[in-house]
């Protein structure tokens, strides 16, 4: 959760819509729709990019080799370590191993030994959520790993008598959501105005290259990172 108001949001868009000056009650656009904007830009984003919003903490496996995330999670971004059968005590480190590698290694690894405690977890962008765990776990007195998933953020929830109510993403996406309320207010007049069309379009856009450009700017970080650690 940031520190940005929706209201923020909001009047920055209002002024890209030129409308900063014009009465509320004149105005094209209403406070409500913009503000459904705001919650849906958040939306968005977590669809774009998973990790916009992480969910982080103990999560108890399912008995079996295959497991599911939950409703609400939409991709896997990393598993950790044990958190033993408590979901409390903190436990061995798990290391992701590639899917097709595992099946060529040994197909059989569902049927391995059961085990409360994970040694590698297994997971293809291709079935965001779910994922594969070794050795699978028993059927009964499944453990605990710390886990973290791309979440969707929850809506906010208009306060009385104002919008004045936080984000709740990161502020860094606080350009973003300005630009994607801008292209649903365009959206609404969609239908029967072309320019209005074009508009939308563009400023989605925006929106989008935006968030490709922080995934970008971040890849790039990592990439950074490890290249001063590497050891020769």
């Amino acid at each position: 959760m940031g520190t940005v108001l929706a209201s923020t949001i909001m009047a920055a868009a209002t002024g890209i819509l030129q409308e900063e000056n014009t009465e509320a009650a004149e105005r094209r656009w209403t406070d409500a729709w913009l503000f459904d904007g705001v919650n849906r830009g958040q939306r968005e984003a977590c669809f774009i990019k998973p990790d916009t919003y992480v969910l982080s903490g103990a999560v108890k496996l399912a008995a079996g080799t295959w497991q599911d995330l939950a409703a609400g999670e939409l991709a896997l971004l990393r598993i950790s370590h044990n958190m033993g059968t408590d979901g409390l005590t903190a436990g061995k480190l798990i290391t992701k191993v590639d899917l097709d590698k595992i099946l060529a290694w040994n197909p059989h690894f569902a049927a391995m030994d059961s085990s409360a405690t994970v040694r590698h977890y297994a997971y293809d962008d291709r079935t965001p959520k779910q994922f594969a765990v070794i050795p699978p776990q028993p059927a009964a007195s499944q453990g605990y790993v710390w886990m973290q998933r791309g979440g969707l953020a929850p809506d906010m929830v208009k306060p009385v008598g104002s919008y004045d109510v936080v984000i709740n993403l990161g502020d860094e996406y606080a350009n973003a959501l300005t630009y994607y309320t801008v292209f649903w207010a365009y959206a609404k007049d969609s239908d029967f105005s072309p320019s209005a069309r074009e508009r939308a379009s563009a400023w989605y856009q925006v929106f989008a290259g935006l968030l490709g450009k922080k995934e970008q700017v971040e890849a790039e970080a990592v990439d950074r990172s490890a290249e001063q650690h590497e050891v020769g």
